[in-house]
């Protein structure tokens, strides 16, 4: 009903480019992996709505292991949704720093009195990723010939690493579910945006993202992510403002904690 990586991903919906595509993974993982604009437990929660109805409220985590990060996602369903189709939601994705690519990520979903649970790993010498269905007790096995990529949550941290300039372009790979996915991020421009969904909150410059998909028959349905990075140091996505076949989605910043 809502979807759960609703921040993450309208780009999950493209279709898979050539095997060696440039990844926005490949974009940055070359730079310094000591010079990232998170912190270690930097925490930011943020309330989604589906059209004028609340819908979600989660909390974004980045945890530094040393040679990698773990990026967790923790989401309840709000308002008439919890009503019509309760959510408790746990993700995880875990990127290697150099190179800048994800090795893993997860899931454990509770909704509407049904259990998920997920796992896949991506052997990158390979060339393939392994994804665990374990409320299904299925295993599926399938090809992912790129050096880097990643995965749905680990793209928003790719979006944030390196700095943005107008007219700036990348294109990146994500795996889901049993499939490589393309899309291509724009810097559009640069606008000041209140920094959080509160009255008389403070504005700040940002740099306004738009993410499409490449595959031309997805592109003709209109769906297009709209992300706005605060133009500083620490490129804090403030809001995001996605299109696709559930309608409009809208992501707004609450809080940040470290």
């Amino acid at each position: 009903m809502i979807p759960s990586r609703c921040f993450l991903g309208a780009a999950l919906l493209a279709a898979a480019l050539p095997a060696r595509a440039l990844t926005t993974a490949a974009n940055v993982q070359d730079l310094d992996p000591a010079v990232v604009p998170w912190v270690d437990g930097e925490k930011l929660t943020y309330r989604v709505t589906l059209g004028p109805m609340e819908a979600v409220e989660g909390t974004f985590t980045a945890v530094d292991h040393g040679k990698t990060w773990e990026f967790k996602l923790q989401f309840r369903s709000i308002g008439p949704v919890e009503t019509m189709y309760p959510m408790r939601d746990w993700f995880w994705s875990i990127c290697t720093k150099k190179p800048w690519r994800s090795v893993e990520c997860g899931e454990e979903r509770f909704e509407a009195g049904k259990h998920f649970y997920e796992r896949t790993d991506v052997d990158y010498a390979k060339e393939e990723a392994t994804r665990h269905r374990w409320f299904e007790g299925k295993t599926q096995v399938f090809k992912t010939p790129a050096q880097a990529a990643d995965d749905t949550g680990s793209m928003l941290y790719s979006l944030r690493y390196g700095p943005w300039k107008v007219g700036q372009r990348r294109t990146f790979l994500i795996y889901e579910s049993r499939h490589l996915r393309s899309a291509e991020a724009i810097c559009q421009r640069i606008e000041k945006v209140p920094l959080l969904e509160e009255k008389n909150a403070p504005e700040a410059d940002c740099y306004v993202i738009e993410a499409r998909p490449l595959d031309p028959n997805l592109r003709k349905k209109g769906y297009v992510m709209t992300l706005w990075l605060t133009a500083d140091d620490r490129r804090i996505p403030v809001k995001c403002v996605m299109k696709f076949r559930y309608g409009t989605v809208e992501c707004r910043l609450l809080h940040v904690g470290r």
